[in-house]
């Protein structure tokens, strides 16, 4: 599965991710209540004029038309995803029972959703012993939703009974299964961890079952990693499974040091894992983990995302140089450092402008 093309074969957007390609932007979007939903749609249309390639709904209220439906019939382009068990939860008291998450899936794929994130690795409620000494067992709000259903219940992860059921359904639909985290690391001291490590072996495993089965997939492995950990990581699954697994990383966050800028953290992890072509990465705002992301933090955390992913892109990617290049001369033609400015030198340096060096040179 050295490359796949995230899209529903109901819609028109087609998303090629993999090996020995640019990689990809991801953005989350999610109303809490109705008077949100506004407000997420501009998110949707800021993102499509940036170019991001795919968007997640992580609504906790179910409105019509949802916003991953909404954001399909407007930007067909980009692919729409969305996490199953939140508003079956909300809906239910919690409860997801495997019928229940069922007919919310069969109902997204059949709507048109591209992908999905299900953290659908045979969790069983004895290995919820592998948290213990954790700052806290989860960070994933999908995996918060099935640990509280299998703690309440004293059952296994309710996605088992319908796993057969789900390969089928996406395999039909062309739908991609990103094979989601509940115990991904809730900080960079926690990468790693006998958590983290067990479940990344049933992601991969995961992951090869849906290959198998001829699934399109992408397995979510890390969010806080160490920067020194990051590319060796993304290296060793790979060596471990045999071959190019695509991934999609949640930033990663390099540092819990960063001022509340969240956005900061995350950039130079999205450059190392876009040299390493990790295949996608979601975006990170500036109030990740501090507030309710506004509009203007989704606008600067995209492109954060972007510009970070195209400097690691280029160090595979020698072709993308042209981009870079072209605005160097532009500059030259305009005297100036933006490319874009109809005056000669610039505002900071003002007479004294080194680039105008350039128009003296030809007097001599």
């Amino acid at each position: 599965m050295e490359r796949i093309c995230i899209g529903n074969k109901l819609n028109s957007a087609r998303i090629e991710v993999g090996e020995g390609l640019e990689t990809k932007v991801n953005l989350i979007v999610g109303a809490n209540n109705l008077e949100q939903v506004e407000a997420e749609k501009k998110k949707i249309g800021e993102a499509a004029k940036l170019g991001v390639h795919t968007i997640i709904d992580l609504s906790t209220v179910r409105m019509s038309p949802a916003l991953w439906i909404y954001g399909k019939e407007h930007y067909p382009n980009i692919a729409f995803g969305k996490v199953a068990p939140i508003l079956v939860a909300v809906e239910n008291q919690g409860e997801i029972a495997p019928e229940k998450l069922w007919k919310e899936i069969e109902w997204s794929v059949l709507q048109g959703a591209d992908y999905m994130t299900l953290n659908l690795v045979p969790l069983k409620l004895k290995d919820l012993a592998v948290v213990q000494g954790r700052a806290f067992p989860t960070t994933s709000r999908q995996g918060g939703v099935l640990l509280n259903y299998m703690m309440k219940n004293k059952v296994d992860n309710p996605y088992g009974p319908i796993l057969n059921n789900i390969f089928a359904l996406f395999r039909e639909y062309h739908v991609t299964m990103h094979i989601g985290s509940t115990f991904r690391p809730s900080g960079i001291t926690e990468a790693y961890d006998s958590a983290h490590q067990w479940e990344l072996k049933q992601q991969m495993e995961m992951f090869r079952r849906a290959d198998e089965y001829g699934v399109r997939a992408i397995v979510e492995p890390m969010s806080h990693q160490p920067l020194r950990d990051i590319g060796p990581g993304i290296d060793k699954l790979r060596e471990d499974f045999g071959s190019y697994v695509p991934f999609q990383m949640l930033g990663p966050i390099v540092t819990e040091v960063n001022s509340n800028c969240d956005q900061y953290a995350a950039a130079s992890g999205a450059a190392i894992a876009a040299m390493y072509n990790v295949g996608k990465i979601t975006t990170i705002p500036p109030r990740e983990h501090v507030g309710f992301p506004t509009l203007q933090d989704t606008i600067e955390g995209i492109k954060a995302t972007l510009t970070s992913v195209h400097a690691g892109d280029l160090c595979r990617l020698p072709e993308l140089m042209e981009q870079d290049r072209k605005i160097t001369e532009q500059r030259g033609i305009r005297k100036s450092c933006n490319q874009h400015s109809e005056k000669e030198g610039c505002n900071k340096c003002m007479e004294l402008c080194p680039l105008l060096v350039q128009a003296n040179l030809s007097e001599c």
